[in-house]
């Protein structure tokens, strides 16, 4: 045994771990060694917080251990596959270090994603053992699988079964499969060790940890940014405060930054330019912000950063197959709001990052090429796909050591005078979307999956307000027709909700090139293609509120015709758009509206009548009070019509 000092949360910990991996490294020590060692050092620090429950690390860590002796009970083992069907709450929290306890890798599935989705995991990874909630077994029942729940089975029977397992894990142990879009049409799952989570929150600077620190956990659980919100605050001693909506709005994370103040946070790019863009100082709580998952925006970052001067801004990329950060920049305060792009800075420590030609070349100084990364994080491969790992994993010729392996990202890329990389796009059909993954070969698969459907092309396009939107373009067969209602609840039932288009549009025949491929560079943006996808049955707005609600909406989406009974989320709204829908009728209403009431009355018609009913009831409090509205009401009938008025004229699509 070798005896090393890391450094964590400004304090040294003495670490043992096996000398089996050669060199001796932090990559050495398995994620519940950390955690363990954290519990000891601080056992009655706040670990998590999720809405008004709160556990300090000596209480999470033994509800994990009664995880892990159940889960060993039963048969998990080393690699051992678990399937977490579970919300975001402090249980996930939990069902993941127990089974990490147990030797086992946990495999996070959204009980939110369509029942295909979820069938297709549970039998690639041939999970024999999942753990869930009562209230949701039933929906992720599966044969051939032993769903646990949390809040009914996992009993302390034994006294010792709150004490930590004695078990070798090594490094090179699975510690979670995360499943990502698929060029094939099928997601495929990425196997991660625990030596690239260790290496991914262990003895690095781009960030800073500690007891006294908090992260919020806002991130999908499904989406890799999980992975550095969860480890790099509970290996540290920091406090995990779980966001505690599904759906992401920024007047709810404005609200928890504020309660909660956190100190580090995650956000995609998507998220955190309408932020800027509104209220800088709704960050205010914040000291370090971690951006990734798509290209930064300088004029966002310098407004950001002039606005808050104790803010720290990283830009941060990095594949899933990487275990999620690669590369890491912290930007400097004097970086230029007119500079072409914010780099993505140098690798990380443990990491190499190589900028080859079409012949596995090295390219010169500010030549393009595409980037391979090589290192502590890469994962060991895809789960049930040999040959597509043998494609992306190859092996690294520039390590001198055998068996060592380089991952071809597909993004090209270009090193800066300066020594820092710039990333300059994709070199194939992978594209992100609100930072996440999206093959587009996946979506156009489901779409083509529709009878009626006999040509489809998914694109990204750039939407009124300037961010990326998925849209697919689709050709009918002879003959057919299609509502765009039928082909949103058939893709609804395949697809998860971050792979749904915002648009669809079908034309009579989808542009070719010279070569009789589909020339996506000719495709229309959705905002002028006429769409012969029909709207289907659906009443047309009745009365002053309905009409208003769906003139907002017609703006908001681009859409020309909508229906009462037609649904904001099926038509393309996102929970980001909700944020600017909000804003957009409490300033024509003059009446606060809460974001929760758009998740819950979804319809035209449904969210006029919780509008109507809200106004009343108002009304009834102003009268009792013996106030006055701020706005008549005839005045806002009148404030309606003219919106309604002067709504530009605009040709109609899906």
């Amino acid at each position: 045994m070798t005896e090393i000092a890391i450094e964590s949360g400004g304090r040294e910990q003495a670490l043992k771990y096996s000398s089996r991996v050669p060199g001796g490294n932090t990559a050495a020590v398995c994620i519940p060694r950390f955690f363990e060692n954290q519990a000891i050092t601080t056992p009655d620090a706040w670990a998590v917080t999720y809405k008004d429950e709160r556990l300090t690390y000596a209480e999470l860590n033994r509800r994990a251990n009664l995880v892990a002796w159940h889960l060993r009970s039963v048969g998990v083992s080393p690699d051992s596959l678990v399937a977490v069907y579970l919300d975001r709450s402090i249980e996930f929290i939990v069902a993941i270090i127990g089974i990490l306890k147990a030797g086992g890798a946990y495999v996070p599935i959204d009980p939110g994603y369509p029942p295909e989705r979820v069938v297709f995991m549970l039998q690639d990874t041939a999970s024999v053992v999942g753990i869930t909630q009562s209230r949701l077994v039933k929906n992720g029942s599966q044969r051939n699988v032993r769903f646990i729940c949390l809040d009914r089975d996992i009993v302390q029977s034994r006294t010792q079964e709150a004490a930590n397992l004695q078990l070798y894990i090594s490094p090179e142990n699975l510690a979670y499969v995360m499943y990502t879009s698929g060029s094939t049409g099928r997601p495929k799952g990425v196997c991660i060790k625990h030596g690239g989570v260790i290496r991914l929150v262990v003895g690095q600077s781009y960030f800073s940890s500690g007891p006294g620190k908090r992260f919020l956990q806002s991130a999908p659980l499904t989406f890799d940014a999980s992975t550095f919100e969860i480890w790099a605050a509970l290996l540290h001693g920091a406090e995990l405060v779980l966001y505690p909506e599904r759906d992401f709005t920024v007047q709810t994370l404005a609200s928890v930054l504020r309660a909660a103040q956190i100190s580090t946070l995650w956000l995609t790019p998507s998220v955190f330019n309408p932020i800027v863009d509104e209220d800088p100082r709704i960050l205010a709580p914040v000291s370090e912000l971690i951006l990734g998952g798509e290209p930064l925006s300088p004029r966002h970052v310098h407004k950001a950063m002039s606005a808050l001067p104790h803010l720290t801004i990283v830009n941060g990329y990095g594949p899933t197959e990487n275990t999620d950060f690669t590369c890491c920049y912290r930007v400097p305060r004097t970086f230029p709001p007119t500079a072409s792009s914010v780099p993505v800075g140098s690798s990380l420590r443990g990491d190499q990052i190589y900028i080859l030609d079409q012949n596995l070349q090295p390219v010169g100084p500010r030549q393009t090429g595409e980037l391979y990364v090589a290192g502590n994080g890469l994962a060991r491969g895809y789960l049930n796909c040999p040959a597509q790992t043998a494609r992306q994993f190859l092996p690294n010729r520039f390590s001198g050591r055998p068996g060592d392996r380089m991952y071809r990202t597909g993004d090209a890329a270009r090193i800066l005078e300066d020594g820092n990389i710039e990333l300059l796009g994709r070199l194939d059909n992978q594209v992100k979307v609100s930072g996440f993954r999206i093959e587009l070969g996946e979506v156009e698969s489901a779409i083509l999956r529709h009878p009626d459907v006999r040509q489809v092309a998914a694109a990204v396009v750039k939407d009124s307000g300037r961010a990326d939107i998925l849209v697919a373009y689709v050709a009918l067969a002879s003959g057919r027709s299609l509502s765009l209602r039928e082909l949103r609840e058939f893709l609804n039932a395949i697809l998860p909700r971050f792979m749904l288009p915002s648009a669809l549009v079908c034309l009579d025949a989808l542009p070719l090139s010279h070569h009789g491929k589909i020339d996506r560079r000719a495709l229309p943006h959705p905002s002028t293609a006429r769409s012969r996808l029909t709207r289907g049955q659906s009443e047309a707005p009745q009365g002053p509120m309905e009409q208003l609600i769906a003139a907002a909406w017609s703006e908001l989406l681009a859409i020309e015709e909508i229906g009462a009974t037609d649904s904001f989320f099926d038509l393309g709204g996102t929970s980001l758009l909700v944020r600017q829908l909000q804003l957009k009728l409490q300033r024509l209403l003059q009446h606060d509206i809460p974001a929760t009431s758009f998740f819950e009355h979804f319809t035209v018609r449904a969210f006029a009548k919780y509008l109507t009913q809200s106004e009343a009831a108002d009304d009834r409090r102003v009268s009792a009070e013996g106030g006055s509205k701020l706005e008549p009401l005839a005045a806002r009938v009148r404030y309606r019509t003219e919106l309604r008025r002067q709504m530009p004229s605009r040709g109609g699509h899906s």
